[in-house]
């Protein structure tokens, strides 16, 4: 009596090219799409990049963004705080990111950092360039001249030289910067001078508030 047979059921196992990405490689893959040289320091490409960064954080496990960002992606952990930032300040105050947008990146930076009050007169009028005289709108200024108009020292006593004295060595140091990224833009990384002059202002407003002067 023949034994009747049925094939065995074949079984397909997806290899990795027929895999479907994880929520966190299409994050990837999307923040490196609005990393092209074109958009590289476009502020509404950096602020949809800090979105993504967002929604990337939340998809990885607990404790592992900062090495996902060292092994895939361009970024430091305060370079991804710092894009991360833009997004909520065009969420909390559009009208104002609209103004921030048009100024570049590295001056976006520290212009989202200042009172909604300070901001709106920094982006309203023209400002006096203690260094050189000149009158400029924020548009026009370079960083280094911004740095010039936040840091403007306010009339004190003994310790207000100081905080002063402060102010014009982070000025200086600010033109050499700026100088320096001009004369070889290859010098010094783009995100490396942001981190330079974010701890710059950082420090002066640390040590101007210990005497309780406005920064």
């Amino acid at each position: 009596m023949a034994v009747s047979r049925t094939s065995p059921r074949r079984i397909i196992r997806k290899g990795p090219a027929d895999a479907s990405p994880t929520d966190a490689e299409r994050l990837t893959g999307d923040i490196l799409q609005h990393l092209d040289a074109a958009n590289r320091f476009n502020v509404e490409r950096r602020a949809e990049v800090g979105r993504l960064l967002i929604e990337l954080r939340q998809a990885l496990p607990y404790g592992a963004f900062r090495a996902h960002l060292r092994d895939h992606l361009p970024f430091t952990g305060s370079t991804a705080e710092r894009a991360m930032n833009l997004h909520r300040f065009r969420l909390n105050a559009p009208e104002l990111f609209d103004g921030v947008a048009r100024a570049g990146l590295t001056k976006a930076h520290i212009l989202i950092t200042l009172p909604a009050a300070d901001l709106e007169s920094l982006l309203a009028s023209t400002h006096v360039i203690p260094s050189s005289g000149a009158n400029k709108s924020l548009l026009a200024m370079t960083f280094a001249e911004m740095m010039e108009i936040l840091t403007e020292p306010h009339d004190t006593q003994m310790a207000g030289g100081l905080v002063r004295d402060c102010r014009r060595a982070t000025r200086r140091l600010a033109q050499s910067l700026d100088a320096l990224a001009q004369a070889d833009p290859n010098a010094l990384d783009r995100d490396d001078l942001e981190d330079i002059y974010d701890d710059l202002v950082r420090t002066l407003g640390r040590f101007a508030a210990a005497f309780d002067f406005e920064s």
